[in-house]
């Protein structure tokens, strides 16, 4: 509640993903007024939209969990570098626009653009320093590998677990992650919103993909043991900005798997 007593207000924009369904649902329960927005209901591409949804709503918190996936990107390219390296920057600007320039801004990122290989890792990029110079009060909180209980067929959990379960080798490449859970994120944005404006990654203590992996399948209950390819990826690497950590890999892996015991059953 607000000093007022009245409740504050959250715009989050793509909340018909994962992250953004999570971070709505986190916030409505701790009693903010919440406007949902996803896709079909604001285009976070479109600068006039976004500044009338936000006209309207006249939000206490504004989080971005819109976004282009990587695995999508190549077939949606076009959409994917509007949403990922313009919308970023709309929203500030519609936030200035509406004269909400105290309102703290949650954008999320991808520790991906820290070493961009690829289009969509130079789309977030470009999103993270659009909003960098758009919106003085922006917090872009990179994240990588997200799972969770909305567009469960979407996450790396339940493609690894279908995966072994229908007896296929399971098998990780060379290099540390930092999985991050929608929950264990949504739980964390109201003290995200509270830090300094500035860059940061989120997520649990790093750990090797393989072992990762090897977490997943003892959680699951399953008898798998993880192979190890030769090929090096690291996502982490050269990450400077402060890590804020969210609850151990196993932990947050246990409360996935408990809200959707039997998603990857099927």
């Amino acid at each position: 509640m607000g000093a007022s007593g009245v409740a504050k207000a959250a715009t989050v924009f793509g909340a018909g993903g994962q992250l953004g369904y999570a971070v709505a649902a986190v916030l409505a329960e701790r009693g903010w007024r919440v406007s949902a927005l996803r896709h079909e209901q604001v285009d976070v591409a479109d600068l006039p939209q976004v500044e009338e949804a936000l006209r309207v709503a006249r939000p206490d918190l504004v989080v971005n969990c819109a976004g282009v996936l990587r695995h999508k990107f190549q077939e949606r390219e076009g959409e994917g570098w509007a949403v990922n390296a313009y919308a970023p920057a709309a929203i500030g600007l519609a936030l200035e626009r509406c004269s909400l320039t105290s309102v703290p801004y949650v954008h999320v990122g991808s520790l991906m653009s820290t070493r961009p290989v690829d289009r969509y890792s130079w789309s977030k990029w470009l999103g993270e320093l659009a909003v960098k110079a758009a919106y003085a009060e922006a917090r872009i909180v990179q994240v990588e590998w997200v799972y969770g209980t909305e567009g469960h067929n979407e996450n790396w959990v339940l493609r690894v677990l279908q995966r072994a379960r229908s007896g296929q080798p399971v098998s990780a490449v060379r290099g540390r992650v930092s999985p991050c859970y929608t929950y264990a994120f949504a739980g964390a944005v109201e003290a995200l919103a509270q830090l300094p404006p500035g860059l940061y990654a989120f997520g649990p203590e790093p750990v090797e993909i393989r072992e990762a992996l090897q977490t997943l399948m003892g959680v699951a209950g399953l008898n798998v043991e993880v192979g190890l390819q030769e090929e090096i990826t690291d996502t982490l690497h050269g990450v400077s900005s402060p890590v804020v950590q969210c609850p151990p890999l196993r932990e947050s892996l246990e409360d996935y798997l408990r809200r959707c015991p039997d998603a990857w059953r099927a």
